[in-house]
């Protein structure tokens, strides 16, 4: 039996299946209807579907253009990957314009939309208010029960699940907010990046159960929007698109574009069922698979920062070593002056004064150490010191009237096309196995551009640019590893991450917030995509105790970056300590990477920085492997916390090992999950890490 499909039943109606969850659309009166969305596999009558509501929205020339859709073609097919994708495509005589939307069904519960717009006209279309996902999501059986239910309209009858923060360290940062009955919310993002919260809506039903996610594939500026209604009965219209000014593109005759991709889905069981299928769905789907294991990083910044040399690059690689470092990464400042800040430097990618020799004989060093080599360029700028400033001021992204410092404007061919050859050329020139991309300037609302007599906003075009930059650079190095950055995580949005292999979360490294981030972006990102530091860089290692900041790097993808200034002064005891835990990260963590599912236990962390406990657990599929992390974070008032795991097998039993103390001892799958273990830390920002084994004989 199918478990994922993409049919047309009947005329104008078409229905997507992903496992037990169901999307009904239907074309009425030139417009697409989300008519229904449920997550237990049984379609509802159609006269008790939503009547009123379109799957999208945006306008031409200031006119909607919800409506006016005639059908063309409707075709199914299956993918490679395991899903269907359906092809549904409409024409528009109104302003001679072309639709085509692609819709993927998995078997995870989840589907993938995008839009596909072309102008078939002879002129000029302005693109704008684009909205590529909205429907009413949540509806409640027609019963008068529901306002009763309510309590006179004083209790929430939905809650929203998102990122608070959008500032700088504070990501990941969840809540379920209330939304009160015919009340709605919106939030978004307006630096130009997708900004340090990430674009994604959660939703829960409070009076009928089930989750909703959406999560929107975009670099750039962002708005979600929900609003719910009671009256006899309840809904929730949820919607969520790019922001930028009108218009956002401005398409010429037989061109097209597509809108920003749009991954939706429900689940009726729960919040980690829900979360376990989105990443599911995100591997089979949406994120490439990586060319190959996830290193440990050594990273050089922490003690020298840009002010480097092959003398201290070269003992970083030997510190390196000693803790089972696989890949030394260069940051910034190789490419500038002594004295001299690396920010201003941008845009001239050759080896600058500090390195006499180049980078050669420092990524020699590196191998001849058995690491592999990375590199880390913020491509997209061009600092005021650098040459390229001073030889294409035109180059720079123009926003009323005046230039943007630092901000190349990719939509400029020539300034595309040398970012695009600095990469390769970089690549090639230093036999990269590891490229790391940052972006650490606010675009603010983007630039303007002169278009066919209009001012066509930049964001798009920019974004649109450096995605099909670095989906070449990945077709020409497939097996180099591609590392997201942007100040941290500023722009963790699923369009960067199709592209990349990991992503940088945030540059927040200090406990108890780090252990936070960690927490809420595991929400939305596969653990094994999530980049984690320790070290002294962001003043990471300063704060708790050494096992705490370890757990918190090891439970990403780790990357260290000073333990140490020189071998000299290594303390034997933390560089024990550190080698054992990258040992638990490649023998214990690494390989449950591809097949992880992730538990939150406390979703939620209240405070400034997450009070209280945290505990995150992992485990594969097959529940033949698991590890649990519990950190007390501050403002605690107590010391001892059971934790009842989720992801173990009643009927096995398992060897567990519990970490700093390394005690080792076996429990079967059914006291795991009955009576769990109790973890008693006395004292903040203190950490236990349980790695779980199944035994295969099943022996006590």
């Amino acid at each position: 039996m199918l478990k994922a499909y993409a049919r047309s039943p009947e005329s104008g109606m078409y229905r997507y299946g992903s496992g037990k969850t169901i999307l009904t659309e239907r074309l009425i009166d030139g417009r697409i209807l989300f008519r229904d969305l449920r997550a237990n596999g049984v379609p509802v009558v159609e006269e008790h579907e939503e009547q009123n509501t379109t799957s999208f929205a945006f306008e031409i020339d200031g006119s909607d253009l919800s409506y006016g859709w005639e059908s063309v073609i409707f075709d199914s097919e299956p993918l490679k990957d395991g899903g269907v994708r359906g092809t549904l495509v409409l024409d528009n005589a109104r302003v001679l314009a072309r639709l085509t939307l692609e819709t993927v069904a998995g078997e995870e519960g989840f589907f993938l939309r995008t839009l596909k717009l072309e102008n078939r006209s002879d002129r000029p279309m302005r693109i704008g208010n684009i909205v590529p996902f909205k429907g009413r999501v949540f509806r409640s059986p027609r019963s008068y029960q529901t306002t009763a239910m309510l309590r006179d309209l004083q209790d929430p009858a939905f809650s929203i699940g998102h990122f608070y923060s959008d500032g700088w360290g504070t990501e990941g940062n969840f809540h379920w907010d209330a939304l009160t009955p015919n009340t709605g919310m919106f939030f978004g993002s307006s630096r130009g990046r997708s900004g340090h919260n990430h674009p994604f809506l959660a939703a829960r039903d409070e009076l009928y159960g089930g989750f909703f996610l959406c999560q929107l594939a975009w670099s750039a500026n962002w708005r979600a929007s929900a609003f719910g209604r009671c009256e006899s009965d309840t809904d929730l219209t949820v919607s969520i698109g790019p922001e930028s000014p009108n218009p956002a593109r401005i398409l010429l005759p037989g061109e097209s574009f597509d809108f920003p991709p749009v991954l939706f889905g429900m689940n009726a069981d729960g919040f980690d069922e829900l979360v376990c299928s989105l990443h599911q769905f995100q591997r089979n789907h949406v994120l490439k698979a990586t060319a190959d294991e996830q290193p440990v990083i050594i990273n050089h910044w922490g003690y020298m920062r840009h002010e480097l040399s092959e003398e201290k690059l070269m003992q970083q690689i030997d510190l390196g070593a000693s803790v089972g470092g696989e890949l030394f990464l260069v940051d910034a400042g190789w490419f500038g002056r002594k004295g001299h800040n690396w920010y201003s430097s941008t845009g001239d990618w050759v080896a600058g004064e500090r390195l006499p020799n180049d980078l050669f004989p420092v990524f020699d060093y590196a191998r001849s150490k058995g690491m592999k080599v990375g590199l880390w360029a913020e491509i997209e700028t061009a600092g005021s010191e650098s040459l390229l400033t001073a030889e294409h001021p035109d180059w720079f992204l123009t926003r009323y009237g005046k230039r943007v410092e630092r901000l190349l404007d990719l939509t400029n061919p020539e300034a595309a096309s040398y970012v695009e050859q600095s990469v390769m050329e970089l690549i090639e020139r230093y036999r990269l196995d590891l490229f790391r991309l940052d972006y650490n300037t606010d675009a603010l609302e983007g630039g303007f551009r002169m278009t066919e007599g209009a001012e066509e906003n930049t964001l798009y075009r920019h974004v649109e640019a450096i995605w099909k930059i670095f989906e070449r650079v990945r077709e020409r190095f497939p097996n180099v590893q591609l590392e997201n950055c942007s100040a941290g995580g500023g722009r963790t949005d699923l369009g960067m991450n199709a592209r990349f292999t990991t992503t940088w979360v945030s540059d927040w490294m200090l406990l108890p917030r780090t252990v936070r981030i960690l927490n809420g972006m595991s929400i939305v990102l596969p653990p094994d995509r999530i980049n984690r530091q320790f070290g002294v860089s962001m003043e990471g290692a300063y704060p708790g105790s050494l096992e705490a900041s370890l757990t918190a790097s090891v439970m990403g993808h780790p990357s260290i970056s000073g333990f140490a200034p020189t071998s000299g002064d290594v303390n034997p005891e933390a560089l024990e300590t550190v080698r054992k835990y990258m040992e638990v990260y490649k023998n214990e963590i690494r390989p449950m990477h591809r097949d992880l599912m992730v538990y939150h236990h406390t979703p939620e962390l209240p405070g400034i920085s997450g009070e209280g406990w945290c505990i995150l657990e992992y485990g594969t599929r097959d529940r033949s492997r698991g590890a649990v992390a519990v950190w007390r974070q501050y403002a605690s008032s107590e010391d001892t916390v059971r934790v009842r795991l989720r992801g173990t097998d009643p009927s096995a039993v398992y060897s567990v090992r519990m970490l700093p103390v390394d005690d080792t001892f076996r429990m079967t799958g059914r006291e795991l999950t009955d009576r769990g273990l109790e973890f008693r830390l006395d004292t903040a920002l203190t950490s236990r890490l349980v790695l779980l084994k199944k035994i295969p004989d099943g022996s006590v």
